[in-house]
């Protein structure tokens, strides 16, 4: 029961949004009574007030005009400072990787200086099990 609720009201806004829309539409083809003069205006009246909305849609083109141009301008200037920090952040990414990759190499190292120092004991007793000393003490 209350989802069916729900789906009217949600149907309710759509086609209010629909009529409100139409409306729009309309009035931006030009409005029912700009299909329709009203003939009981005199010449000059009605030509006043074409001026009128000539001059208000002259206005407001220039408004567009130059909010589209001020929205161009800085989409340009954003797009220039964005690549700027878009390398500056490669940069510093690979920065970080040398050094990580530095570190990481270090920590490697001393894994297998760990694993040589193993082999090294396993063959000192081994030699020393054979009664042989290994080749790299024969130095010392």
């Amino acid at each position: 029961m209350e989802q069916e609720q729900i789906q009217k009201d949600e149907a309710g806004k759509i086609a209010k949004k629909h009529e409100e829309y139409m409306r729009k539409f309309t009035a931006i083809l030009g409005g029912e009574s700009m299909l329709k003069p009203d003939k009981a205006l005199p010449e000059e009246v009605r030509a006043a007030i074409e001026e009128l909305a000539k001059d208000r849609k002259k206005e407001a083109i220039e408004k567009v005009k130059a909010s589209a141009k001020e929205l161009i301008e800085d989409k340009i200037a954003n797009d220039r400072e964005f690549k700027k920090l878009e390398k500056e952040f490669q940069k510093k990414k690979e920065e970080y990787f040398k050094k990580w990759n530095e570190k990481a190499e270090n920590l490697f190292k001393m894994i297998d200086q760990i694993g040589l120092i193993e082999k090294e004991y396993y063959s000192a007793l081994k030699g020393a099990s054979e009664g042989k000393i290994p080749e790299d003490k024969l130095d010392d």
